[in-house]
């Protein structure tokens, strides 16, 4: 619980106010806690986002860490406040290495409130076991 409250406040003090014409587009960043993790000797970290423009809502998820080419993954997630599904984007795997940050984006097409909450994985020796992000504050759309 403390990290939604964390998420959203930083969601609110990394908001910003575009001016667009003679007309205001409000713009916002929410990110969740970032998460650390270690899997075969190798470091990660993992943190949903959901991007607001003003437009629409772009969903990422961030993953980094320092292992090898194809051994860590990234999928983007966005569900309704309700805890369903509403959209997915497809496994993403870092293209080099080490020391490297890997994301994926998407338009989430959803529409009232929502949040994200994607899902990486990282190789183990024999498979890639899959470590979800923490959520974002729920984003009305």
């Amino acid at each position: 619980m403390k990290n939604i409250y964390r998420a959203g406040l930083l969601g609110i003090v990394t908001g910003v106010l575009a001016v667009a014409g003679t007309g205001a587009a409000m713009a916002a960043y929410y990110e969740s806690a970032k998460k650390h993790y270690t899997v075969n000797g190798h470091d990660y970290h993992n943190e949903a986002v959901i991007y607001d423009s003003g437009q629409g809502q772009t969903i990422q998820v961030h993953g980094g860490g320092n292992a090898p080419t194809s051994w860590m993954g990234v999928k983007g997630r966005v569900y309704w406040d309700g805890g369903t599904l509403c959209n997915t984007s497809v496994w993403r795997y870092n293209s080099s290495g080490p020391d490297y940050w890997l994301d994926v984006t998407f338009a989430s097409g959803c529409g009232g409130y929502i949040y994200s909450k994607g899902q990486t994985k990282a190789w183990n020796g024999s498979d890639y076991p899959i470590r979800s992000t923490e959520r974002t504050i729920n984003v009305f759309t």
